[in-house]
């Protein structure tokens, strides 16, 4: 069994000025940072000569995809790349689409329906409870509006959190909208993630919506909820 390989120690070049040594991790934030480029010159012991970073494995150069990976797990991968003259088929990277202002106000409008029906049948129920347990309600009372309020708190909650951290990534609206939302990987969401976005839109709607408008100024469509919680509305 031969011994085990220590880690290569990278080169590159810039303005005709010699970088390096670096681990490879090095060579991965220097592209990250936009140091290196595609085109940029690194070599490294063991390659017979100096090659365009942009045919090493291990690195990812995606301007507009924020959703890339960076990073390969084996250097045997990055030799057999390196020293194979013959030329490779590049795979096509699937385009990020986001969602537009316009798909986000069909999810808006759409969602807003099936939530005031759900909240209703759910009134409608309690209602009916109400009624089969004899319990008089003043309509008037501060206590019934404070509690019809909890009752819609809770359903907006569940309806965002649950829907858009599910499989489907998105609620009913955004469905027939053709959106869902991702994070910063493209992934879907978790529960508590999925919560954080849906209070931090709430906090949207309280300041008259304002927080909505800003994504037709942000590169990615993305509102002020979108900002605090790092997520992203796609095109599914």
């Amino acid at each position: 069994m031969s011994a085990p390989a220590t880690e290569s120690q990278w080169f590159y070049v810039v303005d005709d000025n010699q970088v390096g040594p670096l681990a490879k991790d090095q060579l991965i934030r220097a592209v990250e940072k936009g140091i290196v480029q595609p085109d940029t010159l690194v070599w490294r012991d063991g390659l017979k000569d100096w090659v365009e970073a942009s045919r090493l494995k291990f690195l990812s150069f995606v301007s507009d995809n924020p959703f890339a990976v960076t990073g390969r797990d084996s250097d045997e991968e990055e030799q057999e790349e390196e020293e194979d003259p013959r030329p490779k088929k590049k795979k096509k990277k699937k385009r990020i689409e986001y969602g537009t202002f316009w798909n986000r106000v069909v999810g808006f409008v759409v969602d807003n329906v099936v939530l005031l029906l759900i909240f209703w049948v759910i009134c409608f129920f309690i209602g009916v409870w109400f009624g089969v347990a004899g319990i008089q309600v003043d309509p008037n009372s501060s206590q019934l509006s404070l509690a019809l309020n909890f009752v819609l708190l809770l359903t907006y909650w569940l309806y965002f959190a649950c829907l858009e951290s599910s499989s489907a990534q998105a609620t009913v609206g955004k469905m027939a909208a053709g959106i869902k939302v991702v994070n910063e990987n493209g992934d879907r969401i978790g529960f508590l993630h999925a919560t954080g976005r849906c209070f931090a839109r709430l906090l949207t709607l309280i300041f008259f919506g304002i927080g909505f408008i800003v994504m037709l100024f942000t590169e990615k469509k993305q509102g002020v909820h979108d900002l605090m919680a790092g997520t992203f509305v796609v095109k599914s």
